[in-house]
């Protein structure tokens, strides 16, 4: 029986530089009979030149296909007869597995649809490696976090390749569950629909980055909730923005919140794995599915292929008396109905398992509570396109256009936290490449990226990349020739501020921007460097305090005294209360209301002069007069001035001084009261006595 198909080989630079397709033509017993090469050119030169060293490479390599060097288990997939599950026992019976098989969740799927780890060629060059053993870290025999209430549900990932999204999630929500004792239910989703990589339901690599800094295609980075984006097993559109809820955290101070275990160049040993899995808590890893693993139904999986890893997993314990030389507890994504509900025990190397694992340190729960706020920064657009400027090229070619990326750092209390962008989209003639840089010169970038602080000033830094694959005999370009910042700095570091294009401070107060020089272009801010290589950027800074609201306000109560009819000689007092109206900042970055008060007139004292007042506090002042040089029947006015950093206030003082009143003899008042009890005079007398 003929069959043929057709795959594609991915030459998986960094960049995307070029696609093979393939095409077989084979019979039942997997002998090549040809190979048809079809090439669908890079971007740019670069691409064509390497494009043309490693197709004729893999022309004169390409080996033939052997049946006899395929496990059997994948035989029994490529071939795939009606009772593979039969044939699968007979195999069992054969090699002595220790595990059984049948029809359960994940049977009724092809490999291909549950398998969707594809693993990105040199991979190991940018990855940050923990090849540490700590030898006073005892770990015992036998550990599961499942008992340590540090394992959220199992969950399935259906008809999509997106175990790579649940492996990234998977381990995430566990150390939440580890560090807070609370269960969430975090969303794949958003990473297969929202990453710019292009990985969807055909499949993906670890995606971290979009966890630690990495925006999404929505703007804004960070884990979202499951309910903000539910999983569907589609690619979706992204469709967001949406509110991010958790943020990787580095908790050991080495600028790294998560990172592979072991070295570049092989497997983890078992030791590494378990120390990472005791002090971090459960580990996502790769391992090789052939049609075996997935009919587990239970038992300890013993399998040996030694096939290219395809699938993302989680180990949540291990069990050294288990097994031939001990075991994994593997979490899957296939649902309950898969194993044993849903995990598995396999022996220690079996089918690869362990291949890129990696751990998470911490996180940071992102969602803005009352005492934070929200720094914005907007990239709008950089070039350095000779028509916008007197820019040197970037690309060792002049014809090339730049694969630009960027990094944008806010620091606050002390705490840096960086987001990252890169200049990649999807080839609309090939949706799925996803390390397919854009070359422009011009990348209009319109992106948000969200901070939140408690701090009134903030640190912000803009640094440029440009990305460029390892061409013989032409120096890479990096970060120096893009923003070649004065002062220094080492190539290719991206943290390394003297490097920044723009560094400076940003007061949530002023709404201003201090430090490198910047132009305004609208309500853009435009830097452009001090370097030779310059590029030029346009960005801005906003925030949501409201520093206006918070400002201090100053009121007077009342805003006039008036003494009425004062007897030479009294020394009347009345009271005014000075006010800041503003309300209490929450976030204590308003000045207080400083006052300060004085009278035009020598009679007016007053028992306070000056104060500083917070939000909807007051002081009170007592006003006193000195009649004693006052004249009877006269009228007297002065002024309290009240100056602030708001306003100022003047208080109008009116003293009236009554006129004498007439004496009369008392006894003779008293007798005329005494003798006319009805008469009109004693009426007129006792309104006299009452003056």
């Amino acid at each position: 029986v003929l069959m043929s198909f057709t795959t594609h080989i991915y030459i998986n630079l960094p960049q995307k530089l070029f696609i093979v397709t393939v095409e077989f033509n084979q019979n039942a017993k997997l002998q090549l009979i040809y190979l048809k090469i079809k090439v669908k050119w890079g971007k740019n030169m670069k691409g064509k030149i390497t494009c043309i060293i490693i197709i004729f490479i893999l022309i004169s390599s390409y080996p033939s296909i052997g049946y006899d060097n395929i496990s059997k288990a994948d035989k029994i997939s490529i071939e795939k007869p009606t009772n593979s599950i039969e044939e699968l026992k007979k195999v069992s019976e054969e090699e002595g597995w220790t595990f059984t098989v049948g029809e359960n969740s994940a049977t009724s799927y092809e490999i291909e649809e549950l398998c969707g780890l594809v693993e990105p060629e040199n991979w190991q060059e940018y990855g940050d490696f923990d090849d540490t053993i700590n030898p006073s870290l005892m770990v015992p025999e036998q550990w599961d976090w499942r008992d340590q209430n540090g394992v959220t549900p199992v969950k399935n990932q259906g008809a999509c390749g997106s175990c790579w999204a649940f492996g990234t999630v998977g381990i995430l929500e566990s150390v939440i569950k580890i560090k807070s004792g609370s269960t969430v239910d975090l969303s794949e989703q958003w990473l297969v629909s929202c990453n710019k990589n292009g990985w969807d339901c055909n499949g993906g690599w670890w995606a971290h980055g979009y966890h630690d800094g990495l925006t999404g295609k929505c703007g804004g980075t960070g884990a979202v909730f499951e309910t903000n984006f539910p999983y569907s097993a589609s690619n979706k559109p992204c469709n967001g923005p949406y509110q991010h809820s958790y943020l990787l955290k580095d908790t050991n101070g080495d600028g790294k919140s998560w990172k592979y275990i072991g070295n570049q160049n092989s497997i983890p040993s078992v030791e590494q794995i378990k120390q990472a899995i005791y002090t971090y808590g459960p580990v996502a890893v790769a391992v090789h599915v052939d049609s075996a693993f997935q009919a587990y139904t239970g038992g300890v999986f013993n399998g040996k292929s030694d096939e290219a890893v395809n699938h993302a997993v989680i180990l949540v314990g291990w069990d050294d008396n288990q097994g031939k030389n001990g075991v994994w507890i593997l979490k899957n994504s296939w649902g309950a109905g898969w194993g044993e509900d849903g995990y598995m025990r396999i022996e220690y190397g079996s089918n690869r398992v362990g291949y890129s694992a990696n751990y998470v340190e911490g996180y940071s729960y992102l969602d803005p509570s009352d005492d934070e706020l929200t720094v914005t920064l907007k990239m709008h657009k950089l070039t350095n396109d000779p028509a916008e400027g007197d820019f040197d090229p970037i690309e060792p070619f002049p014809w090339d256009e730049p694969e630009w990326y960027y990094r944008v750092g806010l620091k606050s209390n002390s705490v840096t936290t960086y987001q990252e962008n890169h200049n990649k989209g999807e080839d609309p003639e090939n949706p799925g490449f996803w390390w397919d840089y854009n070359h422009e010169f011009t990348w209009n970038i319109d992106q948000d990226h969200i901070f939140y602080t408690t701090s009134p000033k903030v640190e912000v830094t803009i640094k440029l990349m440009e990305f460029d694959v390892f061409i013989p005999f032409i120096d890479d370009c990096d970060l120096a020739d893009v923003s070649a910042y004065p002062g220094g700095g080492t190539d290719n570091n991206i943290d390394d501020k003297r490097e920044a294009i723009y560094h400076g401070t940003y007061d949530l107060v002023t709404d201003k921007l201090t430090g490198d020089a910047t132009t305004t272009d609208g309500s853009y801010k435009v830097t452009m460097g001090d370097g030779i290589n310059n590029a030029k950027v346009w960005f801005k800074v906003t925030d949501t305090y409201d520093a206006e609201t918070y400002s201090p306000k100053l009121d007077v109560k009342p805003e006039a005294l008036n003494f009425k009819e004062v007897n030479k000689g009294d020394a009347p007092k009345k009271d005014i209360e000075i006010i800041n109206t503003a309300p209490k900042d929450p976030f204590d970055f308003a000045d207080n209301l400083d006052w300060s008060a004085s009278a035009d007139k020598g009679w007016i004292s007053l028992s306070k002069k000056s104060g500083s007042l917070s939000g909807l506090k007051s002081d009170k002042v007592t006003v006193s007069i000195d009649t004693s040089d006052m004249a009877n029947g006269n009228t007297y006015t002065g002024n309290i001035k009240v100056s602030s950093n708001d306003k100022d206030k003047t208080i109008k003082v009116t003293v009236t001084v009554s006129k004498p009143r007439a004496v009369y003899n008392s006894f003779f008042y008293e007798l005329l009261k005494n003798i006319l009890p009805f008469s009109p005079l004693r009426n007129i007398l006792t309104k006299l006595g009452k003056m």
